[in-house]
């Protein structure tokens, strides 16, 4: 377990903080699906270097009611009660590595949306805890959260992390983000794909 000193890890913080404490500037509209490949780079302490491309697609933006019921029970409850909050509410896309099912996440969020088109994407989904992980119910087993944020210019591309692997603690309003890993994974050279 590492807690985050370095840049990244307080970018992501402040994201996340911001997330909760400020409301975003749009709220969930009927879109058509948007479709981003990125390639996923590890950097932490267990297969470092390793690449793969990795597909995004959202299929739907979170509602402003189903966001404030989540944020509602990330800031009264525990871990447990985010996690099974999240896992209830409607998919709004998934993600794929190559030769892999899809993973699909429910919560898809555009924090900012900038007047020069450029746009931050907050997603989260329960992460997929393998047979043996949940049988030795390790450390590991508790932090049952993936984040991913993407950074986007006005073109649909950008770049940004993937925490697999995190847990929330919140005290005296604060969210203080905590990743299993050294790091998070890096997604560079994301791109819309349709």
């Amino acid at each position: 377990m590492y807690r985050y000193t370095r840049v990244a890890a307080a970018l992501m913080a402040v994201t996340l903080i911001a997330t909760v404490l400020v409301p975003a500037v749009i709220s969930a509209q009927d879109t058509e699906e948007e479709r981003f490949r990125a390639i996923a780079v590890v950097m932490g302490n267990v297969a470092t270097g390793r690449n793969s491309y990795v597909d995004i697609v959202i299929s739907r933006w979170t509602t402003a009611e189903e966001r404030e019921e989540l944020l509602k029970v990330l800031m009264t409850n525990d871990q447990n009660a985010f996690r099974e909050a999240l896992t209830k509410q409607e998919m709004t896309g998934w993600m794929r590595l190559p030769d892999t099912l899809r993973q699909e996440f429910r919560y898809a969020w555009v924090r900012t949306q900038r007047d020069d088109g450029s746009r931050e994407i907050i997603i989260a989904t329960d992460r997929i805890i393998p047979f043996v992980e949940a049988w030795n119910r390790g450390r590991s087993f508790d932090y049952d959260i993936t984040l991913i944020e993407m950074e986007l210019d006005a073109n649909n591309e950008g770049s940004g992390i993937a925490a697999v692997g995190v847990k929330f603690q919140v005290e005296d309003n604060k969210l203080t983000i905590e990743n299993f890993g050294t790091q998070p994974v890096n997604l560079n050279s994301i791109r819309k794909t349709n």
